[in-house]
């Protein structure tokens, strides 16, 4: 895990020149210092890089070479990052204090770690770290008081992020409205770093199923954003198929979809929507890691198993949801945005992507194929391993939403236009494939 100052951080100085470089995509560069001598990290400071890790944890470098190199690097203008050897809290707080600009913490294997981590890294009330030194401040270019008080509003973020991976839910509310609550007060309500704020709770009021509390919210971060001196552009959460009225009625969650269109339309904001299709995540999970909800929909490798809507002949679309974002940041770098976007990554059928299934597992799937008519009577099963990953309770509303998507696989409404297709504008971006996904399950 590698923890650094956020790339949203209201520190502006030249000192922070990673930072810097990655705020403005130059495409900073670093390197490793696993030598002792403060020699060999002037030379290395003085070669054009942006930063340099002291490794502590393979390199020969003890702790008192660790606070003679990180002052070194710094007064050379690079930014000095830290690998400890490990997450013991007296190593961390002892990088931070000597000036470090960043952390990089091996050994973590859970969520607990990762959270012990940031509250070692952080100041109370938010965290555990003591202060004791002066050092930092010097090489933020900023007084103790602001360091500790920047330092402790990041630590909020980082620790709602953790606390909502984990399900606790209501701790990430709760961290989350502080945050929004400091940064208003501080920043301003249309400040970037107050709307990104905005943002994650709206995430959380999703997982929690609060959906109109997420859509008012969903709103007024698009409101705030248009008065927003720093913003001219939005991309609101649009991926998935191509969303009308029709085809979302059964989906309550995504009705917010539509009203935020509406709502960007009668901004000055440059705005685009992207479709992606399926994600292919649903398929790829957990043998390949993803940070969305994944389900093995229509087609579950585990169980060699596939539940097929229509004839399973309708072209269809997915991408991986790290492809995905892939894309979206490249779109970022276009003069100007069309008003939609498909990501294209995959195009197949359910029947091709079944039988691509089993020659690479060498093994027959159990199929079962409903029609329109049966799915208008909301008639579909669930995967064996969507049965078991969902509540009993749940598999009814499930299949409802199951039957309704499928008549939109159907009629081919999860194919999209390959003429504003974003794999085209951007070719050098390698996609995950089904095939691919395949692989991972033999």
């Amino acid at each position: 895990m590698s923890y650094t100052s956020p790339l949203t951080t209201t520190i502006h100085n030249r000192r922070l020149r990673l930072l810097n470089g990655l705020r403005a995509k130059s495409g900073p560069i670093m390197t490793f210092l696993g030598l002792p001598s403060f020699r060999s990290a002037e030379l290395l400071a003085s070669t054009g890089l942006d930063g340099i890790i002291v490794d502590c944890e393979h390199g020969h470098i003890s702790d008192d070479a660790m606070h003679a190199l990180v002052p070194t690097i710094t007064s050379q203008g690079v930014s000095p990052l830290v690998r400890t050897r490990m997450t013991h809290p007296d190593l961390i707080k002892r990088a931070l204090d000597a000036g470090s600009h960043g952390i990089i913490v091996p050994m973590i294997n859970t969520v607990e770690d990762a959270e012990a981590v940031v509250r070692n890294a952080k100041f109370p009330p938010g965290g555990l770290r003591g202060q004791g030194s002066a050092f930092p401040g010097f090489a933020f270019g900023v007084d103790i008081p602001t360091y500790i008080k920047t330092a402790n509003e990041t630590i909020l973020i980082c620790l709602a992020s953790i606390y909502r991976h984990q399900g606790r839910l209501k701790e990430a509310e709760e961290l989350e409205m502080r945050v929004i609550e400091i940064r208003t007060r501080t920043l301003g309500e249309a400040h970037l770093d107050t709307l990104m704020s905005m943002g994650n709770l709206a995430s959380t009021y999703q997982h929690q199923g609060r959906w109109k509390e997420a859509e008012e919210l969903g709103l007024n971060l698009i409101e705030a954003a248009s008065r927003s001196k720093s913003t001219k552009r939005f991309l609101p959460s649009e991926f998935g198929m191509v969303y009308r009225e029709d085809n979302i009625a059964h989906i309550t969650s995504y009705h917010w979809k539509l009203k935020a269109v509406d709502a960007l339309e009668k901004t000055d904001l440059e705005f685009s929507l992207i479709s992606i299709g399926l994600f292919l995540d649903d398929w790829a999970a957990p043998r390949i890691p993803t940070h969305i909800r994944a389900v093995n929909m229509f087609i579950d490798p585990e169980n060699n198993a596939a539940v097929i809507p229509g004839d399973g002949n309708s072209p269809m679309v997915l991408t991986h949801s790290t492809d995905a974002a892939k894309f979206t940041v490249a779109a970022l770098d276009l003069p100007h945005w069309k008003r939609r976007y498909s990501i294209v990554a995959n195009r197949t059928t359910l029947n091709d992507a079944v039988r691509l299934a089993e020659e690479i597992k060498g093994t027959k799937f159990n199929v079962k194929y409903f029609s329109v008519e049966e799915m208008e009577k909301g008639e579909i099963d669930l995967t064996p391993s969507m049965k078991k990953a969902l509540p009993t309770e749940m598999h009814d509303s499930m299949k409802n939403i199951l039957a309704l998507t499928g008549i939109g696989l159907s009629k081919g409404e999860v194919d999209l236009d390959k003429t504003i297709d974003l794999t085209l504008e951007f070719s050098g971006i390698k996609c995950l494939t089904v095939k691919d996904v395949w692989e991972a399950w033999k």
